[in-house]
């Protein structure tokens, strides 16, 4: 198996995991997650747009901020600690 560059994994997967586009920071806010505690990195915290599903069936987060230009923050539910639905 090949090792593709970052940039190319994340907008491959852009395109197949069917994010619905637009702009991430003018998305009304559904929930938040808190990530896990990583290595060096500590537990963070995320407004989230949209939840999809990688082709295993997995949750994937979207948050209202960009990874880069037109590519959105993606974070995958193997890395949530919790997910917190804002309830209406």
């Amino acid at each position: 198996m090949k090792i593709k560059r970052l940039s190319e994994f994340l907008e491959e997967t852009n395109r197949s995991l069917g994010y619905s586009g637009g702009d991430v920071t003018k998305m009304p806010i559904i929930g938040s997650v808190i990530t896990k505690a990583i290595g060096p990195f500590e537990e963070g915290y995320y407004d989230i747009v949209e939840v999809i599903q990688d082709p295993q069936g997995k949750e994937i987060y979207i948050a209202n901020s960009w990874y880069k230009p037109g590519v959105p923050q993606l974070i995958h539910s193997d890395l949530v600690k919790q997910f917190n639905p804002l309830l209406y």
